[in-house]
């Protein structure tokens, strides 16, 4: 019997719910001989510090689901079934069917109804371009800079003839038509620009490359100021390099970097950026310098995309703050045991909020472990929670590396309690607790190895 899983997505008109207008999307399925329990839709929620809300499609009776989500504004989304994942477009007012074949997910993907076309070009283009990351890279750690440009500008033309010739991308909507063919110019400016600082990794070299001024032509081309795509990883990730860019340009040499933006950004390319600064200020503990910060940008900013990221922050750090009783929590280990905070009451804890997918995460672990070891085990505790997607993969990850410390998982992120408690939106994240289990140190992006030994050492002598 051929294994067919459908999922219905039907995007209702406007529903009335305590007087306020409010958009859903009603996704149920039906899966036929079920290789998973669930299906998972992530929705990109947070453009700041780009975190996803997941919505669990769980079955029930074996083998149906049903959900009602909000959906004010037309976006991109991933389906996710086992490990197989695809973009999907989304926009209030659709009504799309997708099924797929449950053993063969992407290949056997097909979409109807109302914003078929949109999916169904997105699941053929991606299939197009395989591996491509993979490619980009293997080219790039042998070649010039003028290969590289023009092997990137060859790929780029090639997608660009994909889209024109596909059918499906011309019966689209035209809003998705116009942001994904502005997304291609960004992905083809980041694929250019991360030239310079990824192709010295290759060869253990930390420094950019200083390429010649002509090299970067192509940022003439594009509208690095724009407005309405800070919903895109895409424009995200070009915009970061661009910054980048724009602090190793001779000109800018000795500069600071809110003098540099401030002059070559404008509107919410200059919001993005100074949103993200004011959460570095809250994640270094500087909270009453970063209080004064959010006041003056909410002055001048009029995206409510960003201020209310930036809020929630505030207001958790208001409240996990140095002094208070840090929250409980009872999350597992790598082999299934319980442990709660409650369990190392009378001791010192090092907290730590990380990821595998972390790179400054895993760059500090070693050294942790390493000044885990230089403290009394009966007096000090040093407790790892992961904010991994799979638990599996963190548990062999944690295994072969034998890495000391409690390890413990705490869900992804986005839908983690114990991330909500503590307030962690950006890793690493970490706090120091007394034996009391008051904090005192509190909501850091990660502390210096000599500052985080020498208050440990503070606190034993004090006996707190």
């Amino acid at each position: 019997m051929r294994i067919l899983t459908t999922l219905i997505l039907v995007l209702l008109a406007k529903i009335v719910l305590a007087g306020n207008p409010v958009k859903t999307v009603k996704i149920c399925g039906t899966v036929t001989t079920p290789t998973v329990p669930e299906a998972e839709l992530f929705l990109l929620n947070d453009p700041l510090f780009l975190s996803d809300k997941k919505y669990l499609l769980t079955l029930q009776n074996g083998s149906q689901f049903s959900y009602d989500l909000p959906l004010d504004d037309a976006g991109f989304a991933e389906l996710k079934y086992g490990e197989a994942v695809q973009q999907i477009w989304l926009e209030p007012g659709f009504g799309l069917e997708i099924s797929f074949n449950g053993l063969d997910f992407k290949k056997s993907l097909q979409f109807q109804g109302t914003g078929a076309a949109a999916n169904n070009f997105l699941k053929n283009f991606y299939q197009a371009f395989p591996d491509l990351g993979q490619k980009i890279e293997g080219f790039m750690s042998g070649a010039t800079a003028e290969d590289y440009k023009k092997f990137i500008f060859e790929i780029a033309e090639k997608r660009l003839q994909f889209i024109t010739n596909d059918s499906d991308f011309r019966q689209s909507p035209v809003d998705f038509q116009v942001l994904f063919s502005k997304n291609e110019n960004y992905w083809t400016g980041y694929q250019l620009l991360r030239y310079a600082f990824d192709k010295p990794l290759f060869e253990d070299k930390w420094d950019p490359l200083v390429l010649p001024e002509a090299y970067y032509d192509f940022l003439s081309r594009l509208h690095v100021i724009t407005k309405g795509l800070l919903q895109s990883p895409d424009y995200q990730a070009f915009l970061d390099k661009y910054i980048e860019y724009l602090k190793i340009k001779p000109e800018n040499n000795g500069k600071i970097a809110s003098e540099i933006m401030g002059k070559n950004l404008s509107g919410e390319a200059l919001w993005l950026f100074q949103a993200r600064e004011i959460a570095k200020t809250f994640n270094s503990g500087k909270s009453d310098e970063a209080r004064q910060m959010f006041s003056n940008f909410k002055k001048d900013c009029t995206a409510e995309i960003l201020i209310q990221p930036l809020a929630k922050k505030l207001e958790i750090a208001t409240i996990i703050s140095a002094g208070i009783p840090a929250p409980n929590f009872g999350l597992t280990t790598p082999d299934g045991k319980m442990v709660s905070l409650q369990d190392l009451r009378g001791k010192i804890i090092y907290l730590d909020f990380w990821a595998t997918w972390c790179a400054r995460c895993l760059e500090e672990m070693p050294k942790l472990i390493d000044l885990s070891q230089k403290f009394p085990a009966e007096k000090v505790a040093f407790v790892f929670i992961s904010f991994d997607k799979n638990p599996a993969a963190w548990r062999e990850f944690v295994q072969n590396r034998a890495l000391g410390g409690l390890q413990l998982w705490g869900e992804p992120m986005q839908n983690s309690e114990v991330a909500r408690m503590y307030g962690v939106s950006a890793l690493p994240t970490a706090f120091l607790i007394d034996a009391a289990g008051n904090i005192v140190k509190a909501g850091s992006g990660g502390f210096a190895i000599e500052e985080i030994s020498n208050q440990i050492q503070q606190l034993l002598g004090s006996g707190k």
